[in-house]
């Protein structure tokens, strides 16, 4: 039975069962900045299709924290995993850092959409 809730210790991250961005860019985050997490991969198919209306936006990847909250949008879940790792991976007070990290970010989103294969549906 699909579900959304955590447990309750550490973020849960759910994404298909293949090494793809952007759900390897959240794994990793969580390995380099030491945070424990559940890695939660959905089989395309039968799996997918009885997890995707529980779902916000019928998307992932999702992580649902300890408090349960799902949260969506893959650059916002990097970025609060990046803030939360220790050290931090995204910095906490500096600007500057901030919008440089966000445009190699960007690009790196245009050249993994231009790469990618088509969407799992």
């Amino acid at each position: 039975m699909a579900s959304l809730a955590s447990n309750k210790t550490k973020p849960t991250i759910t994404y298909f069962d293949f090494s793809a961005a952007p759900g390897e860019k959240l794994r990793l985050c969580c390995v380099i900045g030491d945070i424990p997490f559940e890695d939660n991969r959905v089989k395309p198919g039968p799996q997918w299709s009885e997890l995707k209306p529980l779902t916000p936006h019928g998307t992932l990847p999702i992580m649902v924290k300890e408090d349960d909250t799902v949260v969506t949008q893959s650059e916002a879940i990097l970025k609060y995993l990046g803030r939360r790792a220790t050290p931090p991976l995204y910095p906490l007070d500096d600007i500057e850092k901030q919008l440089k990290i966000d445009t190699v970010m960007g690009i790196l989103d245009d050249l993994d959409k231009a790469w990618a294969p088509p969407a799992i549906h």
